[in-house]
Order: structure tokens, then sequence, then C-alpha cells
């Protein structure tokens, strides 16, 4: 094996040096889905609500180390780009579609992924995919925007 091929292989496994996380979400009863968020690896959150003004946070330690760990265990070079059923390929009106962006800094390459899902086709998504989405979609729900007073 020569020296060029190892370092290539150290780049490809070395765990990311910076990330971003974004699940959004659409559909639903009302067609606007559950809102969304982008985490970037700097502990910077901002909460795309369901109704109401986006806000921004810094998330704990805790919570970063468990969407550390989410993104470093995710494999989304396996990632198709939407998973449905056959028999309902664009989804139901009332369904919600989940969708997961993913990018990823190693060294001076920066890689970009996304996939995305309907309610009924969840579980065709690979439990990467949707332990990342249901940690994002956690932290939108732990930290709700409060209104805005004039």
């Amino acid at each position: 094996m020569s020296w060029p091929l190892l370092l290539s292989l150290s780049v490809v496994l070395a765990a990311p040096q910076g990330w971003q996380l974004v699940v959004a979400t659409g559909g639903g009863a009302g067609g606007r889905g559950k809102g969304g968020i982008e985490l970037r690896s700097t502990g910077e959150l901002f909460v795309r609500p369901y109704v109401g003004a986006p806000c921004e946070f810094r998330v704990s330690a805790e919570e970063m180390a468990r969407v550390r760990e989410a993104v470093e265990a995710a494999r989304p070079s396996s990632w198709r780009a939407r998973y449905v059923l056959a028999s309902n390929p664009s989804g139901a009106g009332d369904q919600y579609a989940t969708l997961l962006f993913l990018t990823a800094a190693r060294g001076r390459i920066e890689e970009q992924w996304g996939t995305g899902w309907f309610d009924d086709a969840r579980k065709l998504a690979p439990m990467d995919a949707q332990r990342l989405a249901a940690t994002g979609l956690a932290l939108m729900k732990s930290h709700a925007c409060k209104p805005r007073r004039s």
C-alpha cells in the first residue's frame, strides 16, 4: 500500500471536523409540517417552529454529545434520496414528510448528503438517518421559541 492511499483512507475514516445537520418537516393536515432545525458542530441551533418566528440557541454540552454521537454513527453515503412505499410514492395528503440533510467537512473536503421519507415509509429509512432526524427534532421540542413581546 502506498502513502497516498494510506492518507486518503485516514481522511475518509476520520470523524468529521465540522458538520451541519438540517431536519425539516412538511405536510400534515395544515401542510406546513412540524417545524425544523439547523444545528452546527459549534453548538449553534436555529429553530424554525411550526408557527412563529425562528429563534437561535446554544445547545448544552450534554445535548451536543448526543448529536455528535449520532453524526459520527451516521453512514450517509448509503442513504437513498427518498424512502417511499411503492403503493404511496407521493404520500397521503395529511402525512408528514421528513427531510434530513448532513454536511460534513473532513480537511479540505466538504461532503453533503440528503434523504427523506413520508410517515408511512419511515421504517424503510436506515436507522442512522432516523436517529439523526429524531435527535434533531427532539432539540426543536426542547428549545421551543418563545413568542416575542413588543
